[in-house]
């Protein structure tokens, strides 16, 4: 399952959503929807929102986004 730790890394960071938005050209409305799903299915992104992150942080995918094996039924 892959999950999102985006919400954290910008709270290191003490920026608002919109201010970020701003920064780096993105909607407000995708980095907010981004924060606040956990996994895969709550937000699927885009590999250009992924880079533009990536870049405004100086970070690897893997700083915001960890993979975690299913637990099988």
């Amino acid at each position: 399952m892959i999950r999102y730790r985006f919400e954290s890394l910008v709270k290191k960071k003490g920026l608002s959503y919109r201010k970020l938005a701003e920064a780096i050209g993105l909607n407000f409305t995708t980095l907010h929807r981004l924060a606040k799903a956990k996994t895969l299915k709550d937000f699927n992104i885009r590999a250009d929102t992924i880079d533009k992150i990536c870049a405004f942080f100086n970070c690897k995918p893997w700083d915001f986004i960890e993979y975690k094996k299913s637990k099988e039924k």
